[in-house]
């Protein structure tokens, strides 16, 4: 149950960020008035802050896993080594399948 809440969490902030920066370009584009664009510029300041605190609760979901903090230089290769097969297969093609889609 906590990981599926904190799966669901995460998943809700990912789309509130891409929402976010949507909501920027296209009060831009348009030339909406300025206070909507701060708005906007401080909702998706929010949706970053609240990435990074996902990123430290992720050690409350797993106590038993020595996870790296955030916040060191080579957290993606750390995480990466520390991840059975299972889990680097999910994180390998996930990044495999957003690299060719940026490529389109």
């Amino acid at each position: 149950k906590q990981y599926r809440t904190f799966t669901d969490l995460t998943l809700a902030n990912t789309v509130s960020t891409i929402l976010s920066i949507v909501a920027i370009g296209m009060a831009i584009v348009t030339e909406q008035p300025i206070w909507l664009i701060v708005v906007n510029a401080a909702l998706f300041l929010i949706t970053i802050i609240l990435s990074y605190t996902a990123i430290s609760v992720l050690k409350l979901v797993y106590p038993n896993r020595n996870l790296p903090s955030p916040s060191d230089k080579d957290y993606g290769k750390k995480l990466l080594a520390i991840s059975d097969e299972g889990e680097k297969h999910v994180m390998l093609d996930g990044l495999f399948h957003t690299y060719q889609m940026m490529n389109i």
